[in-house]
């Protein structure tokens, strides 16, 4: 046997056993629907506690903490199901009142409005034209005043001083590039 099947063999061992072992602890969860709700409980919680990268981490911590055999455990895999059951009462509450269809059938109208409202008015033409006069305006203020380079100036400064700061002596500092005349 050469490297090259010893190594595609370790790859389906190890791929067999992570499968078999996600089955294991999904079955001692309580299925893997448990899982994913505890997770989207504890995504939900993080996100609105701290922002998405500690919803994920918490996301994280309960699915491990489903796997536990103490009153932990038994709290995330309750969350879990909680879930699992709300999501399922939404689901039949919205396929028996066709919260779906109405929503396509409200959003629908909103966007024909929209368009009648602006072919009427002629909406997305002002917006357009008010954009490129205001970008007209400010690039006429920015050559007139030189705001651009004052603001590199002054953010360079501010980096100079900081990087000044906080280096060891003879670190390079940064300088704005100039402008170009065009």
């Amino acid at each position: 046997m050469d490297d090259q099947d010893s190594e595609k063999t370790k790859t389906e061992t190890t791929n067999e056993l992570v499968s078999q072992k996600s089955g294991e602890m999904a079955e001692k969860a309580g299925g893997a629907a448990v899982i994913a709700g505890a997770a989207a409980a504890g995504l939900a919680a993080g996100v609105a506690v701290s922002g998405v990268a500690v919803g994920v981490a918490v996301a994280g911590l309960a699915v491990a903490a489903t796997q536990r055999s103490d009153e932990i455990g038994d709290a995330a895999r309750a969350t879990g199901n909680a879930v699992v059951h709300g999501y399922e009462k939404a689901k039949e509450y919205s396929e028996e009142h066709h919260i779906g269809d109405k929503v396509k059938e409200v959003t629908q109208k909103a966007v024909h409005k929209a368009k009648e409202i602006d072919e009427q008015y002629h909406v997305v033409e002002k917006a357009k034209i008010g954009a490129n006069t205001a970008i007209a305006k400010a690039k006429e203020i920015d050559a007139e005043y030189h705001i651009s380079t004052k603001v590199a100036t002054g953010v360079s400064s501010g980096v100079n001083a900081v990087t000044k700061a906080i280096s060891p002596r003879g670190t390079s500092t940064v300088t704005p590039e100039e402008p170009s005349s065009t």
